[in-house]
């Protein structure tokens, strides 16, 4: 079976919410972490089998609904952070290729928004070699330079 696309549960999750001196007014420095469980990632040969893994993280205790993070800088960083291969070990890989931050048109004034009434969403390129290797947890780090702003759902980006 492919990877394809594969959304996570999340546990321990952990948030960071100060405001900084930065010259735009309002800014607020966000970081946000924690470990995302995943069931269906896992290899189907000896070659690498590749996939999108989205970490779908709520802290609607930071971001109430109705408001979103317009963020001005951001840093995202994935881990692995659980790998299990059943059998032998022969030519067993396991990777994180690339990361992004979903961002989505705010109608209300058409900037780009992340952490959406609370919702933080991250996608990794992740990929896994062997039939019987596994992914089970991946480890994020989503740091947020931004202001706090009113959201409308707009077009997604």
């Amino acid at each position: 079976m492919a990877i394809g696309e594969s959304t996570s549960n999340v546990t321990s999750r952990h948030w960071l919410r100060m405001p900084t001196p930065h010259a735009r007014a309002n800014s607020e420095l966000f970081v946000f972490s924690g470990i995302a469980i995943f069931d269906q990632l896992k290899g189907t040969g000896s070659s690498w089998e590749g996939g999108t893994a989205t970490i779908v993280a709520n802290y609607g205790n930071v971001i109430p609904e109705g408001r979103a993070i317009l963020p001005h800088h951001w840093t995202v960083n994935i881990q692995l952070a659980s790998i299990f291969n059943a059998n032998v070990a022969n030519n067993t890989g396991w990777s994180v290729n690339d990361y992004r931050l979903r961002r989505f048109r705010n109608a209300l004034g058409g900037d780009r928004v992340a952490v959406v009434e609370g919702k933080l969403i991250v996608r990794a390129e992740i990929a896994v070699r062997d039939i019987d290797a596994f992914i089970h947890r991946l480890s994020y780090d989503v740091t947020i330079l931004g202001t706090v702003v009113d959201f409308q759902f707009g077009v997604d980006l």
